[in-house]
């Protein structure tokens, strides 16, 4: 008669299930050390880019007005870091006609943070810093040697684009 192969021995009771819950516990914390963010993703490490459109489309300036659009970029907490902060856009006006297009915080001290200076198309490019209200200006108080600037119509788009994540 053949002989059987020995037979291994049966793992029963509650002490070999304990044995299994500590192994599965040791392969578990080997893996969060060896691949952390497979296992457990950081909450913030995926950074957010908001895009939001300031201004599109043509918009008339009345003689001697400003037009004028405010728009916030979030502050910075102990848990979000803003960067990147730029606006976008550009401008134009035909019949060579002329504007002073303009980007500030509104204090009456500050310096804008981007002039374009009398201008009948241009583009816009700045970066700003983080936090606050700004407002963006399409100034048509101008004078010429005829007297006030007439009415003018502006072409004209401005996005906001900056970067957030958590820290």
């Amino acid at each position: 008669m053949a002989e059987s192969p020995p037979q291994t021995p049966q793992r029963k009771g509650t002490y070999w299930k304990k044995i299994a819950i500590i192994e599965a516990v040791i392969i578990l914390i080997l893996l969060v050390i060896a691949f952390p963010s497979y296992i457990i993703p950081h909450p913030h490490a995926t950074p957010i880019f908001p895009q939001r459109v300031i201004i599109k489309g043509t918009i008339t300036i009345d003689a001697n007005r400003a037009y004028f659009v405010p728009f916030g970029i979030p502050e910075e907490s102990s848990t979000i870091r803003v960067y990147d902060i730029k606006v976008t856009g550009s401008f134009s006006l035909s019949d060579n006609q002329t504007i002073r297009v303009y980007i500030t915080d509104g204090s009456s001290n500050s310096k804008p943070n981007y002039d374009s200076g009398l201008a009948s198309s241009g583009t816009i490019d700045v970066n700003l810093p983080s936090g606050g209200t700004y407002y963006l200006y399409y100034d048509n108080t101008e004078f010429t040697m005829q007297g006030t600037a007439p009415a003018k119509n502006v072409s004209t788009t401005a996005t906001l684009t900056f970067t957030m994540i958590g820290k």
